[in-house]
């Protein structure tokens, strides 16, 4: 091993990054421009879903974080209980969310929806 660190792929970059170092590996597939094209666009829609995020306020920015946004999010019925919510309406406001998401994503960035296709699920 000649003495050298181990760490996972799986492993955050950072204390506070939800990026592994997994996904900083090149895609054998794709060339180098393709790489850093894709990894500028990962940073643009980073950076664009921070932005939304302060425009959030309350219950809507927590489902946010920990439903829409958490690599292991919260249930339904979890943020249902917090808020003294059904998990019937945690499931509106996520799919509320979710769609102003995507119209002010059309709004702030140019061709989002071609762009960003191999990003958004």
């Amino acid at each position: 091993r000649l003495g050298g660190w181990e760490i996972s792929l799986s492993a955050p970059v950072g204390d506070d990054s939800r990026e592994a170092y997994g996904a900083l590996l090149p895609d054998p597939g794709m060339s180098t421009d393709e790489q850093l094209s894709k990894n500028q666009r990962r940073q643009i829609l980073t950076q664009k879903l921070r932005e939304f995020r302060r425009t959030l306020s309350g219950n809507k920015a927590d489902i946010f974080d920990n439903r829409i946004m958490a690599e292991k999010p919260l249930t339904l019925q979890e943020l249902g209980d917090k808020y003294h919510i059904s998990r019937e309406r945690v499931r509106q406001i996520q799919e509320k969310i979710t769609k102003n998401i995507r119209k002010w994503l059309k709004e702030q960035i140019p061709d989002f929806e071609e762009e960003y296709s191999d990003f958004i699920k």
